[in-house]
């Protein structure tokens, strides 16, 4: 787990596929339900030619930004999405705390040095993958 920087900001990244934008919505009400959307960014952007950014920005009571980036546009990526969600909290997340919470079927886990990485399925069966980094390793743009 990652739990060497008590002092510094942890970093979670959870990367969703789903086939279409109702999909979406319904994970992201279902595992994030404690936030509110506090921004709202859409258009092109960087990662290549033709690439559109959907940012929801949310805070929960606790202090935690949430951004949702949906890298491409749904026209362009027909068949399936692919969504990063980036949580920024104040102390390190431990990724195991953060799936467990609410209840998630973890199918797989793996741990390295500098992230760990948990596979699951949130309550309507859609698998996620989720990486958590050490702070110094990646930051969390917003």
């Amino acid at each position: 787990m990652i739990n060497a920087h008590e002092q510094s900001e942890g970093r979670l990244f959870l990367q969703l596929y789903c086939h279409d934008q109702e999909q979406m919505a319904q994970f992201y009400e279902s595992v994030l339900p404690f936030a509110r959307v506090s921004d709202y960014i859409h258009g092109t952007g960087g990662g290549g030619e033709g690439y559109r950014h959907l940012v929801l920005a949310r805070k929960d009571n606790g202090g935690a930004q949430i951004h949702l980036i949906h890298a491409k546009s749904w026209e362009e990526k027909a068949l399936i999405g692919n969504l990063h969600f980036c949580v920024s909290v104040r102390r390190p997340l431990q990724i195991r705390e953060f799936i467990e919470w609410r209840g998630l079927n973890v199918v797989a886990y793996h741990e390295a040095p500098w992230q760990e990485t948990l596979v699951f399925q949130d309550p309507a069966g859609n698998t996620v993958s989720a990486v958590a980094f050490a702070p110094e390793v990646v930051g969390c743009g917003s």
